[in-house]
């Protein structure tokens, strides 16, 4: 009996020795830099869904790059090469644009990060966007006409947005939605708290890489406020009340690379500009192509509980089509390499889609798509097969119109 217990033990232990060594030597297989890359990250470059996808892509972003033209203010940046990260892209590009504004003055950066002439630029170039109602060049003018009730003065339709001019970064909770006259009157003291504070607040990348670079060109912003009308809203049967459908559609030389909805709903493009796919990036779906035979609930980690299955409409009915073009017409009158456009669809209206904003720098999740994206955005910069429009003294892109655009290309 006795001999059979201490077997049983010397099992156990050696069972127990075995596992934790081959735990060991898998921790240690995986930490290794040469397994990495090696194996783990070529693995990935050939199986993923996101490199099945990059392969097939990219001869029609090099074909895109060479009919581009490309604005002065996007083509100098120091150092460019294939290998570097997105935000490592991203942190040449503000580098590049505050020496402009250093040496030259060029302060180019406001057609994105001063909302108010991102709003009139894409006005003046006939672009769709939900209507601006009102603008307000100081605090004491806005919370004036809230407490007066002029603010809302001639608006029936809510929610309508109040939106700093100078604040584009999504830490700065820039964005505030006005529900009714009725909401507004009973929160006047905290409306004004809010106006108070966004007027002295200053800009701040302070969650990015490229902080510093992006810093400098926002210090000097001047502060103000817009009234914005809503976007049509949505009709989902899964949710109680209407909603908003915001696509985030990366763009590079001109071209949409896929849109986002959410951080788990991924559109990416089809044979013709009428095609599209909704893919999860996450779980079983990002190898391999498997959305294209398995059933789209097999998700994994963040997008577990992915409503995927209930906009599938989007691609299937025909939503992308607007959605890809409105982004690539905005990135070629930007005459910019990378740009991110956010668009907004309606469900009932394939043809409707409208801008809400423009990104020159992202911090929105793509996961392994990401580098993928940077290798585009890298390659055809390095490769130089677009033409350069401009100088140091051309006039600040946010004030270009579509005449001046057609002048560049012709």
């Amino acid at each position: 009996m006795a001999w059979n217990v201490c077997k049983h033990r010397v099992s156990c232990l050696m069972c127990a020795w075995f596992a934790i060594t081959l735990l060991a030597l898998l921790q240690f297989t995986f930490s290794v830099k040469w397994f990495k890359h090696e194996v783990w990250v070529r693995l990935d470059d050939w199986t993923s869904t996101a490199a099945i996808y990059h392969r097939a892509q990219r001869p029609l972003f090099r074909k895109a790059a060479k009919s581009f033209k490309l604005h002065y203010v996007w083509s100098h940046m120091e150092d460019i090469r294939v290998g570097l990260s997105y935000d490592e892209i991203v942190t040449r590009r503000f580098a590049s644009m505050r020496k402009d504004l250093e040496m030259y003055g060029r302060d180019d950066a406001r057609i994105e990060k001063d909302k108010c002439e991102m709003y009139r630029w894409i006005e003046r170039n006939h672009l769709p966007v939900a209507k601006i109602l009102k603008h307000w060049s100081s605090n004491a003018s806005a919370i004036a006409d809230f407490a007066s009730g002029e603010a809302l003065s001639g608006i029936d339709k809510f929610p309508v947005f109040l939106k700093c001019c100078h604040l584009t970064q999504g830490s700065a909770k820039s964005v505030r939605p006005v529900k009714s006259k009725e909401w507004a009157a009973a929160n006047r003291a905290e409306l004004a708290s809010w106006l108070n504070d966004k007027w002295s607040y200053k800009a701040d990348d302070h969650l990015r890489v490229w902080r510093d670079h992006a810093n400098k060109l926002t210090e000097k912003l001047v502060p103000g406020f817009i009234l914005q009308a809503s976007a049509p809203l949505s009709v989902m049967p899964h949710l109680q009340k209407p909603t908003l459908l915001e696509m985030r559609v990366e763009v590079f030389w001109g071209r949409a690379y896929m849109a986002l909805l959410g951080h788990c709903m991924f559109f990416l493009r089809g044979e013709t500009d009428k095609d599209a796919v909704l893919v999860n990036p996450l779980g079983i779906q990002s190898v391999a192509n498997a959305h294209k035979f398995l059933p789209q609930k097999l998700t994994l980690g963040l997008c577990a509980d992915s409503d995927i299955e209930h906009h599938n409409f989007i691609a299937d009915e025909g939503y992308m089509e607007c959605v890809w073009k409105l982004a690539e017409r905005t990135a070629k009158l930007m005459m910019i390499d990378y740009v991110r456009v956010d668009v907004m669809i309606a469900r009932g209206k394939p043809d409707g889609c409208m801008i809400n904003e423009l990104s020159l720098s992202s911090g929105f999740p793509t996961f392994n798509h990401q580098p993928k994206m940077a290798e585009i955005w890298a390659e055809m910069y390095t490769l130089k097969e677009y033409e350069v429009y401009g100088d140091q003294s051309s006039k600040p892109l946010y004030l270009m119109e579509e005449s001046d655009v057609e002048r560049a290309v012709a």
